[in-house]
C-alpha cells in the first residue's frame, strides 16, 4: 500500500447485509473506514479505538486490517511487539549465523531458504548484497555460499577493540600451558545461549579443537552449568524449564532435580566438570569468572580427551582453571559473591 495511498472495496462482514471498507495511509497511520447497515455492536471492541461517527452509518478504527475469507473482516490491534524493526538485517544476521556453523560453511540459496524458512527472492536479494560487500563468497561453478573475507577483517578489528578479551588472554595462554589441554573462554549471548569467543590451544599433536564463535545451549557441558550455578536458583530454574535439556550423549543429565542439586554442588566447589556429557570422548572443567557485581561475567575452561582427563587427575586441572578464573576476576575487578544463591536478598536485607 503506497503512502497517502486509498483502497476501497466491498466486503460481507455480518448477516445484517453488506459491508463496505475504505483505507486510507496517511503518515504511517492507517485509518479504516467500516460501512454497515447497523453499528457493529456485536464485534468485541474493548480492545480497539472504535469512533462512531454522530448521524451517520459507521464507525472508525484506527489500527491494521486483516481479511478472512471464511469470517469476513478481523480487526488487529497493535503491531506485534516482538516483530523486527528492520527484517531485512536480521535476516541477514541469521544468514551470516547459519553459514558459520561447519556443517553449513558450504550452503546453496535453496538449503539457505529452505532451512531459515525465508523466501527464495527475499533471500536471494540479500545474499546478492552480502556478496558484494564480502560478507558472502559465492562459488560459481558449485553454487555455494560461505562466510566472506570481509569477516576476517572484521573479526580481527573486534578482538582490538575489545579490551577485555586483551586482558584475559594472557591468563588463557598460561591455562593451555599449565595444563596440555585447550583452553577456552565462553560468554553468554542472546537467547540464553553460548559462544566460544578465545582459544588457546596446547602445541601438542593429540589435542582438542574448538571453532571460535561456535554456540550452544546454555544447559548443556560444564560451561553453562557454570552460569547457572551462580544464579538465584529460581532464576536457574525458569531458564532450565525454557530451554530444556538436550540429551547429547548417554551421560547427560537430562533429569531437572538431578541437574539442580548438581549445580548446588557446583557452587560449592567452586567449578564445574563434565565427563563426556556432550561430545564423546570430551570431558571439560570450568570456573565461572565474576564481575563487579558478583554476577558471572565469562567462564573459563580446559577442555581434553576423556583418556587424559579422568576423575583421578581432574582435580588438578580443576585448580588450575579455578586459578586462571581468580586472576582474570582480578584484572577486571570483579568478586566473588558472598552468599549461596537464592540467600543474596535475606542477607541484603537483614544488613539494611
Amino acid at each position: 500500500m503506497r503512502r497517502g495511498g486509498t483502497v476501497r472495496f466491498a466486503a460481507r462482514g455480518h448477516d445484517s447485509g453488506p459491508a463496505g471498507l475504505f483505507i486510507n495511509v496517511v503518515d504511517k497511520v492507517v485509518e479504516v473506514h467500516l460501512f454497515a447497515r447497523i453499528p457493529l455492536t456485536g464485534w468485541n471492541q474493548k480492545p480497539y479505538n472504535f469512533q462512531e461517527k454522530q448521524g451517520s452509518r459507521y464507525e472508525t478504527f484506527l489500527g491494521k486490517v486483516k481479511l478472512k475469507k471464511t469470517r469476513g473482516l478481523e480487526m488487529l490491534n497493535e503491531s506485534k511487539k516482538n516483530r523486527s524493526e528492520v527484517p531485512a538485517v536480521e535476516t541477514a544476521i541469521k544468514i551470516l549465523e547459519y553459514l558459520s556453523r561447519y556443517k553449513h560453511r558450504l550452503s546453496t540459496l535453496s538449503e539457505i531458504s529452505r532451512d531459515l524458512s525465508i523466501n527464495k527472492s527475499t533471500c536471494y536479494r540479500i545474499l546478492k548484497v552480502l556478496n558484494e560487500y564480502r560478507f558472502v563468497s559465492y562459488d560459481e561453478d558449485s553454487k555455494h555460499y560461505s562466510l566472506g573475507s570481509y569477516l576476517i577483517v572484521l573479526g580481527a578489528r573486534a578482538a582490538e577493540f575489545i579490551d577485555y578479551l586483551k586482558t584475559a588472554r594472557p591468563h588463557l595462554k598460561w591455562l593451555a600451558e599449565q595444563t596440555g589441554q585447550t583452553s577456552v573462554l565462553v560468554e553468554p549471548i542472546s537467547g540464553n545461549r553460548l559462544m566460544y569467543v578465545a582459544k588457546e590451544e596446547p602445541n601438542r599433536p593429540v589435542r582438542v579443537t574448538v571453532s571460535i564463535g561456535q554456540y550452544f545451549p546454555i544447559t548443556s557441558a560444564s560451561f553453562g552449568k557454570c552460569f547457572l550455578a551462580f544464579l538465584d536458583e529460581k532464576e536457574a530454574e525458569e531458564i532450565i524449564r525454557k530451554v530444556g535439556i538436550k540429551q547429547f550423549t548417554n551421560r547427560t543429565i537430562t533429569n531437572i532435580e538431578q541437574f539442580m542439586e548438581h549445580l548446588k554442588q557446583i557452587r560449592a566447589k567452586g567449578y564445574a566438570e563434565s565427563y563426556e556429557e556432550h561430545t564423546p570422548g570430551i570431558c571439560g572443567v570450568s570456573a565461572p569468572i565474576f564481575d563487579l557485581y558478583g554476577n558471572v561475567n565469562m567462564v573459563i575452561a580446559c577442555i581434553g580427551l576423556a583418556a587424559q582427563m579422568n576423575p583421578e587427575v581432574m582435580p588438578f586441572y580443576a585448580e588450575k582453571v579455578k586459578e586462571a578464573a581468580r586472576r582474570i576476576t582480578d584484572a577486571f575487578s570483579g568478586k566473588e559473591p558472598y552468599a549461596p544463591a537464592g540467600q543474596d536478598a535475606l542477607i541484603r536485607e537483614a544488613l539494611s
